[in-house]
């Protein structure tokens, strides 16, 4: 049952893969969706079942085999969505026009205030951030969303991960120097590691691969892995096998983990299951074990309804996909917001600070949207009252 089951798994996934490159899916919005399902659903089975990996394994053989057909199931579930995005029509989904959008002084204001906003908070802290601690006095200290060391950090990291990417996004088509382009890229790609998160850089270097590169293997894709490992290794101190096995294992065998506590009648706080779950894996309680949406769903409402719920969600963002896709396709800005929310989505459970993250991005973009719609003729509006 065990290989069997693998089996069974690797053709459901290649039925998806197979759906997904047909209607080219993965260069369209949802792209980021599909590498967050293959770490959490196929993954930790290829480590536990090709490698017969140990990490991470505080479940029995029934547990994983249930977590096969669990991916089974989700990834026929996913094919037939993605059938069904691609099959429906368009509707009323084509009707807004976004034709009249442009770049104006109050876009570059409002971007270039936020942007001041951010930076002065990490000047302000710049000598508590992990990275600059490691740097000048090569010692690491705990990340600052765990030892509350930086005030605000949470609020703020929602800026500096996902907002201030999403502004050099903005201009990322205007500027033409290459040179001022590319070291821009550097710079945000070292504040993104400044509070010592690695994930989101990871997912933003997966982002441009899509969205910039084009899925191209060159020696840019190169010099990302090789930023990616360098910086893994050094805030870490492990070793490129470990970055290795924490990207495409961890997230899924946090999901394996609660479907085993569920299973052993485990008395969750719904408030500390990351908490929870990670005291299980590794036996001591300082961490975080998060995982797909899913999983804390099965552990809040029960498999089958937290299960149906999730399929809901995904159902929805699907639905916002194609909206995206026939309107903003080639929007870096839209583009990275949409698939930050994925990323937050996917990422972890659904709680009331990610919905704030989440509702900050959608503000952001909303912000943008709506002053280039209207700034021109605002501005024009101030002229004529002058």
């Amino acid at each position: 049952m065990y290989y069997f089951l693998f089996g069974l798994l690797t053709v459901s996934l290649a039925l998806l893969l197979f759906v997904v490159f047909k209607y080219s899916e993965h260069r369209k919005s949802l792209a980021i969706l599909y590498f967050i399902l293959i770490n959490s659903f196929y993954g930790p089975a290829v480590y536990y079942v090709i490698f017969n990996g140990r990490a991470y394994k505080a479940f029995s053989e029934s547990t994983f085999n249930f977590y096969q057909g669990y991916s089974i199931f989700f990834f026929v579930m996913m094919t037939l969505f993605v059938i069904g995005k691609n099959k429906a029509g368009s509707g009323f989904l084509s009707k807004p026009n976004f034709n009249d959008l442009s770049n104006n002084k109050l876009v570059n204001i409002y971007i270039g205030a936020v942007s001041a906003v951010i930076f002065g908070y990490i000047l302000l802290y710049l000598p508590h951030f992990p990275l600059v601690h490691l740097m000048t006095k090569f010692t690491m200290i705990e990340r600052p969303d765990m030892s509350g060391a930086i005030p605000l950090y949470y609020t703020f990291s929602t800026f500096i991960h996902f907002i201030l990417p999403a502004m050099y996004l903005y201009y990322f088509d205007k500027i033409k120097s290459n040179k001022l382009k590319w070291g821009l890229f550097v710079l945000l790609s070292f504040l993104l590691l400044l509070g010592g998160n690695k994930g989101v850089l990871v997912y933003f270097f997966i982002f441009v691969w899509v969205f910039i590169f084009k899925l191209k293997i060159n020696l840019k894709l190169a010099a990302m892995l090789t930023f990616a490992f360098t910086a893994y290794m050094i805030i870490s101190g492990g070793a490129i096998a470990s970055g290795i096995r924490r990207f495409f294992v961890t997230q899924g065998a946090g999901l394996i983990a609660r479907f085993e506590l569920i299973f052993r009648d485990f008395d969750f706080d719904f408030d500390k299951i990351n908490q929870q779950v990670f005291y299980f894996v590794y036996g001591y309680p300082e961490g975080s074990q998060p995982t797909f949406f899913a999983g804390d769903f099965t552990v809040i409402y029960g498999i089958v309804l937290g299960t149906l719920i999730t399929l809901a969600v995904l159902a929805v963002f699907m639905f916002i996909s194609k909206f995206v896709d026939i309107h903003f396709s080639s929007n870096l800005f839209v583009l990275w917001s949409f698939t930050v929310c994925v990323y937050l989505v996917g990422m972890g459970s659904l709680d009331f600070p990610k919905f704030s993250r989440i509702f900050a991005v959608v503000l952001n973009v909303v912000i943008v949207l709506i002053l280039e719609k209207y700034g021109s003729g605002i501005l024009a509006g101030f002229k004529k009252k002058k």
